[in-house]
């Protein structure tokens, strides 16, 4: 089958986890057999040498004559299967209407949390010194803004329901908040929901050679991955633990915010790697920590899983239990208890052994679980499926 991955921004050169799920789960569909196109509404990047990647000839217009028929002759020329809409949960699907038309399979594909924009509205408004919503104007503000939200969020995915031949959630776990946007909970299509590949094969580390060294990798935003929370978590611990460090692998617009937070709590043993391809840094880390107030399916634990990195996240997302079983192969913390996330690090730190278990047991158990084979089969099931159905 020809399938075409339909983004916003292009996704090769990949620079983050939301380019590489997409080249990951396109890179394993052609070992079966697939073609794959990836085609972008922006115009491609200069270094984008990828002959699979394809832009639609007028940049951001979207819903233009041009792209419109653009589109209809691409399908036809490369007699296209499958158009999967990538941020399925933000945008209405362009275009959706020719695929039906043409028999073309069409998959939506929210790759968030269904909720997400009201848990982003919540982190910004809490701001950057305080877990808590404070003044009556900010909370009626933010209330007004988030009905407004609700609103427009309920068209889209009433829109992309209503056109597409399956809606793709990162989780089965968010079916329910999904659901809560129709009416009786009754969605148009089926849904489906399909974890993220891991794109690391699985390294058996040496754990006498792991540094005691607790690990961030991922965008330095305070809105979504939250690392000012680990710089005050980490405050508590410095003191205790002297022979630990910390290292943030990654950049973002909050970078300095950060790193004048680091100074501000007299923090020591705190480094600033940049972006970075983060693997050597997963070798060394003892324990991979996430602080973020909303994912959707976020591949920096199942990549930290793959080298014996122990992960340690809260639980501020449902997809996550989908990931770590809490003191089995990794560690859950209450969303956003800063205390109770030092002291399950503390735990860790203090026990080898305990940090040894877990870390071999995820490196057992969640690489495998999200296997390019395994979520590959996923994939082609729900073409078959669907391809039945139609």
């Amino acid at each position: 089958m020809n399938i075409v991955f339909f983004t916003i921004p292009p996704v090769v050169p990949v620079t983050g986890g939301a380019e590489r799920s997409v080249v990951t789960v396109a890179n394993w569909l052609e070992t079966r057999g697939h073609r794959c196109f990836l085609l972008s509404v922006f115009p491609l990047r200069k270094e984008t040498d990828d002959p699979r990647c394809v832009a639609l000839p007028n940049g951001g217009g979207a819903r233009s004559r041009m792209n419109r028929k653009f589109f209809e002759d691409f399908l036809a020329r490369e007699k296209i299967g499958a158009v999967l809409w990538w941020p399925g949960g933000s945008r209405r699907f362009p275009f959706v209407e020719l695929c039906r038309s043409r028999g073309v399979l069409a998959i939506s594909c929210n790759r968030g949390q269904p909720d997400y924009y009201r848990r982003a509205a919540l982190s910004k408004a809490r701001g950057f010194d305080s877990l808590e919503v404070r003044g009556v104007f900010r909370r009626i503000f933010l209330a007004l803004k988030l009905a407004w939200k609700d609103r427009k969020y309920r068209k889209i995915f009433a829109f992309n329901t209503r056109f597409s031949d399956a809606y793709q959630l990162l989780s089965e776990h968010y079916f329910p908040d999904f659901r809560a946007y129709f009416p009786g909970g009754n969605v148009p299509c089926p849904l489906v929901g399909i974890g993220n590949m891991c794109a690391f094969p699985r390294e058996v580390p040496d754990f006498s050679r792991k540094k005691k060294e607790l690990l961030f990798v991922g965008r330095l935003k305070f809105a979504d991955k939250r690392p000012d929370y680990l710089l005050r978590i980490w405050s508590r611990l410095e003191k205790r633990f002297p022979a630990w460090s910390l290292r943030f692998v990654g950049s973002g617009a909050d970078e300095p915010r950060l790193k004048k937070l680091a100074g501000k709590l007299g923090l020591e043993r705190v480094r600033f790697e940049g972006f970075r391809k983060p693997q050597p840094y997963y070798r060394e880390a003892s324990i991979f920590c996430m602080t973020s107030a909303y994912e959707g399916f976020p591949n920096v634990l199942v990549e930290a899983a793959s080298f014996g990195c122990v992960p340690v996240a809260f639980e501020s997302f449902a997809a996550v239990r989908d990931i770590i079983a809490d003191g089995e192969n990794g560690c859950l913390v209450p969303a956003f208890d800063l205390d109770a996330y030092a002291e399950t690090l503390a735990r860790l730190m203090s026990d080898d052994a305990l940090r040894e278990r877990l870390a071999e047991n995820a490196l057992a158990q969640i690489p495998e679980k999200f296997s390019p084979e395994k979520i590959g089969a996923h994939w082609e099931c729900l073409f078959r499926r669907i391809a039945a159905q139609a």
